[in-house]
């Protein structure tokens, strides 16, 4: 295993000290409770909505999916290769380490995994340690910051960087891009499975209330912006050859139909007051847009509403995926 962060004395030992940016307590908090209680049977740890097919039964194996179709696009050569290339790779945003594990398993690659959230790097290596050793030689985990990698790793170090639905929520985004290229080789590849918005339609959902609704995940302001500007961004901090392949049909939808069916079969008894949180969408969104809320019945806590009216929640959900925003797989490379 290459020592990814050489320009520091102890990396690794006394990681959290690197950190200067405070996770952010509602994100945290968010994903804590997906894993806590909405997905407690999955097999596996995946904090993303995964890639769907008509025979995918569960978000872990959506979850094996999403991955593979991300290192695809990054172009790491499988272990099954007669004569694999291995690569350097860096994962922002790696959560609870799931991700990593199927990399390392299945590519030649060398992996330093990187997340904001220090719950989830000490359950990562507590994972790698326990339940699969054999891929140590591959994996470090280590608590850093996606936009100030530059302090923690030696500029152009990786043949890659990629990131798995975790970049909407760094305050911002573009300025990710920009530390992702200094951290990566000359000809080196950025890949990221992201969420961009959709222009409303009329009638449908307006832009103040699809923010309304994105601003429940934790997204922030600053990151709520479609395609163009996605690559503007890219290329505004030097990168070239940028693609997009389209992937929304295989995530959100499904993703969020699942997500209900959990909250139907885990929690229908679960005492949450509508009134109130309808009250909390209200006070958050402007006098203007109150009205058009309590008609609605659009509440700004979807989580909750879940656990109480599912039904009616799968609806609400099948909007944001339909209408609020698309999914796609970003690739883009910096220039020798």
């Amino acid at each position: 295993m290459p020592d990814f962060t050489h320009k520091r004395t102890n990396p690794f030992d006394h990681a959290t000290s690197d950190v200067r940016e405070k996770p952010e307590e509602d994100l945290v908090s968010f994903y804590d409770h997906l894993i806590s209680n909405l997905f407690k049977d999955e097999k596996k740890r995946y904090l993303n909505m995964g890639y769907w097919t008509e025979t995918t039964s569960s978000l872990s194996e959506a979850g094996d999916a999403l991955v593979a179709l991300v290192a695809d696009s990054a172009g790491l050569d499988t272990r099954t290769n007669p004569s694999p290339k291995t690569h350097r790779v860096l994962e922002v945003g790696c959560g609870m380490g799931e991700s990593s594990f199927y990399l390392a398993q299945n590519y030649a690659c060398d992996i330093l995994a990187i997340d904001l959230n220090p719950k989830h790097i000490n359950h990562a290596r507590h994972r790698l340690a326990t339940e699969r050793p054999e891929l140590a030689e591959w994996i470090t985990f280590h608590q850093a910051s996606a936009t100030s990698l530059t302090e923690t790793v030696d500029r152009e170090f990786f043949d890659m960087v990629i990131s798995i639905e975790s970049a909407l929520h760094y305050r911002t985004r573009d300025r990710f891009f920009k530390e992702a290229f200094q951290a990566l080789k000359p000809n080196g590849v950025l890949v990221l499975a992201d969420v961009t918005i959709r222009p409303c339609p009329e009638l449908i959902i307006t832009e103040s209330i699809q923010k309304l609704i994105l601003s429940f995940f934790e997204i922030p302001s600053q990151n709520l912006y479609g395609r163009d500007q996605y690559c503007a961004f890219l290329e505004e901090a030097g990168f070239s050859d940028i693609g997009i392949q389209s992937i929304g049909d295989r995530v959100n939808v499904p993703y969020f139909r699942y997500y209900a069916s959990c909250c139907r079969n885990q929690m229908p008894t679960a005492n949450v007051s509508i009134d109130q949180q309808l009250m909390v969408a209200c006070s958050r969104a402007g006098t203007k847009y109150r009205e058009f809320l309590l008609q609605k019945f659009l509440p700004f806590q979807i989580m909750d509403m879940l656990y109480a009216n599912p039904w009616s929640a799968s609806i609400i959900l099948d909007y944001l995926a339909q209408y609020a925003w698309d999914y796609s797989i970003f690739t883009a490379r910096k220039p020798s």
